[in-house]
């Protein structure tokens, strides 16, 4: 049985890689497990509780907050090992962390970020890296990828929201100011 989930992202095949996860109930919880290291543990016995939280979405916090990826493309189940376990083939663009080069241009946006630059001006901007925001020539797309960055602490849909909502305010006040004018 085959559940797919994937991601429209630009792949680079050099930089595309797969690996295996467990997705059972642990202690009453639900909970992922890598089947290769580093996040298998040293022992090979960690879990990663994720509740309810989206499986996608799960997975790709946990390998991009441990510089195993920069983002996810294909999550598929792939095996029924029993009602409440099921193997994942997870298939993810690495990070440069993970590379050992972090002059290889691969992209480190937030999955924030990242759906920010998918959907803004219909994907013109998806490819970009951070090293081209400076010269991207879209002051809007510059404020939108600052402000909701995680080196600005914007760490949740939420953060993010509150953040444009106060721009789009301030954006209204100098527009009525400027109609007075």
């Amino acid at each position: 049985m085959s559940n797919q989930t994937a991601r429209d992202n630009p792949s680079f095949s050099d930089a595309r890689k797969r690996t295996v996860i467990i997705l059972s109930m642990i202690k009453g919880q639900r909970s992922v497990h890598f089947t290769e290291q580093p996040l298998a543990g040293q022992d090979n016995n960690v879990w990663f509780p994720i509740g309810n939280e989206d499986l996608f979405r799960a997975i790709e916090n946990i390998m991009v907050v441990n510089n195993q990826a920069c983002n996810l493309t294909v999550v598929t189940r792939i095996r029924d090992i029993s009602d409440t376990c099921h193997d994942y083939e997870v298939i993810y663009n690495t990070s440069a962390e993970a590379t050992g080069n972090p002059s290889s241009g691969f992209r480190h946006w937030s999955p924030l970020q990242s759906s920010i630059l998918k959907d803004y001006e219909g994907g013109e901007f998806s490819h970009m890296a951070p090293k081209d925001l400076a010269s991207c020539g879209d002051g809007l797309l510059q404020f939108l990828m600052t402000e909701c960055s995680e080196k600005e602490d914007c760490l949740s849909l939420k953060d993010a929201s509150q953040r444009i909502a106060v721009a789009i305010r301030q954006l209204c006040e100098v527009s009525d100011f400027l109609e007075q004018i």
